[in-house]
């Protein structure tokens, strides 16, 4: 499974579910660094705007499962809750371990630029371990589900 690929594909899914709901929504345009990105969201956005970063994550273990999100050091109400909700709803339709809500500093890299030099709410989402057969199969046949489940979640939290 090719994350760049998939990240897209679940990205334009979920943009749809969301517009579908009434809920304006601004995709970048894949073409930039993260630097870029970090640029682009600090020119473009206020602090009451929401970011969710999707992601996939890897493991040398491929058994390694589960959906995790990751939020700022100090994060905000919204954040701390759609966070949790993120994890918790993807857990159960795509029936894999909900790895739950971190901080950067419990990631690999211990800093995560897209949350930690941006001035939005911010939420960075980890769906699934790409290298891991079933949770690649268990994306692979609920992504829609999945989509609209967080769609819905997003639109009532915001």
């Amino acid at each position: 499974m090719d994350e760049g690929t998939e990240t897209i594909r679940l990205r334009d899914l979920l943009t749809a579910e969301l517009k579908e709901l009434g809920v304006l929504v601004t995709n970048d345009t894949n073409t930039e660094t993260t630097a870029g990105v970090i640029g682009w969201i600090k020119r473009m956005f206020t602090p009451n705007d929401l970011l969710i970063e999707i992601h996939f994550n890897s493991s040398t273990n491929s058994q390694s499962t589960g959906t995790e999100t990751f939020i700022q050091a100090a994060p905000t109400f919204l954040e701390k809750s759609l966070a949790d909700s993120i994890s918790t709803v993807a857990a159960n339709v795509l029936m894999i371990k909900n790895r739950g809500v971190k901080f950067p500093v419990q990631s690999q890299h211990s800093t995560i630029g897209i949350l930690d030099q941006t001035q939005v709410h911010a939420i960075l989402w980890e769906v699934c371990f790409l290298n891991n057969p079933r949770d690649v199969a268990q994306y692979r046949s609920n992504a829609g589900r999945l989509a609209r489940e967080i769609a819905h979640v997003i639109a009532l939290s915001i």
